[in-house]
């Protein structure tokens, strides 16, 4: 049987993505913008997975905590030593990769999960049993409009109507003039 979701307070919620801030934010070393920047993130990756109950929102931080490993793990990788880069390496990297794609679908399974029903709302009665259909059949509705054809073009400026850019020399004439109409 599937546990139903609980979603928690706000409250609560910024618990969580308090301590997550204060695992992958906070670095010593580093300026209050940056890190603004990198909580900012990191809140909008995790809120992005629109986390409702405990489980999602640790599951969507953990997404997070993961990707931070990850891009560690890789520019350590790419820009480090020879045995950074090592097959044992890259080995490492891809099964980490692996780790939070499995996550992601941990959490996608979990926001599949029916909400639970309030214990302090009240309850309700049986819904109703659907009507009876009537035995005449409805009209079709009538057919829609074809749709309208593509907007024409607009005319093109006349040549001598348009003002070059500012800084530009005017383009030359072309070679070809037409003949002067006769009255």
């Amino acid at each position: 049987m599937t546990t139903p979701c609980h979603p928690i307070p706000a409250s609560l919620a910024q618990h969580y993505l308090a301590q997550t801030k204060a695992a992958l934010c906070d670095r010593p070393g580093e300026s209050a913008a940056e890190n603004a920047e990198r909580t900012k993130r990191m809140v909008h990756t995790a809120m992005g997975f629109e986390p409702r109950d405990g489980m999602e929102y640790m599951l969507a931080t953990l997404v997070q905590a993961q990707y931070e490993v990850i891009l560690k793990a890789t520019k350590d990788a790419l820009q480090g030593t020879e045995d950074a880069a090592s097959p044992k390496a890259i080995s490492a990297l891809a099964a980490m990769n692996r780790v939070m794609l499995s996550t992601i679908r941990a959490l996608k399974t979990a926001r599949e999960r029916p909400l639970a029903e309030d214990e302090d709302a009240p309850q309700t009665a049986q819904p109703e049993p659907p009507k009876p259909q009537p035995v005449h059949p409805q009209p079709a509705p009538p057919p829609r409009a074809a749709r309208p054809g593509p907007m024409p073009a607009p005319p093109l400026p006349d040549r001598k109507t348009v003002t070059p850019l500012p800084g530009l020399p005017r383009p030359p004439e072309p070679a070809f003039h037409a003949p002067p109409k006769a009255a």
